[in-house]
């Protein structure tokens, strides 16, 4: 036990200065990670990625950042601890802890109810009494709570959400990911000028799960979920092919790659994003998805 300790704290210790120090330069928020464990956020299945610089899924669509990016994206608030700020993406609430060491009053909102309760019962069981969870369509904000001297967006966004730019104070920071590929948003960060303008940078290009909400800024959910249907199914029909070409079937190809890569296949292979995962199978699809592999000879 001891010695499980002893190491649970050496890969703490190297996760900080590793992965945490290279990327901030305001000493708040050095000093907030050293202080949160992301191992008491992280789901018991996935604990031998607490202290990596890897995301962690939690479901509901949703997971908890590479460390290296939420410390980044904190520390382009330049908090000074005495800020009131608003999250939109409470998830596991590993964001918002990280907040709370960094300014006075943090409020966090997130559409998904299962979410914000996990997140509200683990917040409230460290005592973390200066963050507010809330429920509700992100997009929209918190109006009677604002305005904000900070917003930090941590789901990917059309646009910068027009009542967002509305609650945040003049002089005010926000740090949200916007664009229309997933894959590759630009993380921006805007600076509220008098007269209600927003001056915007971008910091870096980053992939988050999508902000859904109805409203400006937000990615449609219905329109959503449609076209992620229809990839699955174009994926699934790729994958068939792909085992044709393989002379094999789609079950003997899962089981076969689930063999090579030493996974538990899943029996009913819903979620194809997960076999896809791996590279090389990826790769030939992407090759399918643009007719090499399938005007090719086997």
């Amino acid at each position: 036990m001891i010695q499980e300790r002893k190491r649970a704290g050496d890969l703490r210790s190297e996760f900080e200065q590793q992965i945490i120090f290279p990327a901030v330069r305001n000493p708040l928020v050095y000093r907030a990670f050293c202080n949160v464990d992301r191992a008491l956020f992280t789901p018991a299945d996935q604990i031998n990625l607490a202290y990596t610089n890897e995301i962690i899924d939690i479901g509901e669509g949703s997971s908890i950042s590479e460390p290296f990016l939420v410390a980044m994206m904190t520390d382009n608030l330049e908090l000074t601890g005495e800020e009131k700020v608003l999250e939109v993406g409470t998830g596991s609430g590993y964001q918002a802890a990280i907040l709370s060491h960094c300014s006075s009053e943090i409020h966090t909102i997130d559409i998904n109810s299962r979410l914000a309760f996990e997140a509200y019962q683990r917040l409230s069981s460290l005592n973390y009494s200066n963050i507010h969870v809330h429920l509700g369509d992100g997009t929209l904000g918190i109006p009677n709570e604002s305005p904000f001297d900070a917003i930090i967006v941590t789901a990917g966004a059309k646009k910068i959400p027009i009542a967002l730019k509305e609650q945040l104070a003049v002089g005010g920071r926000i740090v949200v990911p916007t664009g229309n590929d997933l894959k590759q948003l630009n993380l921006i960060v805007g600076l509220k000028q008098t007269g209600g303008s927003i001056r915007t940078d971008v910091i870096a290009l980053v992939r988050f799960h999508p902000l859904l909400s109805k409203h400006h800024g937000g990615w449609d959910p219905d329109v959503f979920e449609e076209a992620r249907q229809k990839r699955i199914e174009r994926r699934m029909e790729l994958l068939t092919q792909l085992a044709a070409k393989l002379g094999t079937t789609l079950p003997e190809l899962r089981s076969e790659t689930a063999r090579k890569f030493n996974i538990e296949p899943d029996n009913n292979w819903h979620n194809v994003d997960d076999f896809l995962v791996f590279n090389t199978i990826n790769l030939i699809l992407a090759f399918m998805e643009k007719g090499d592999v399938q005007n090719s000879q086997p």
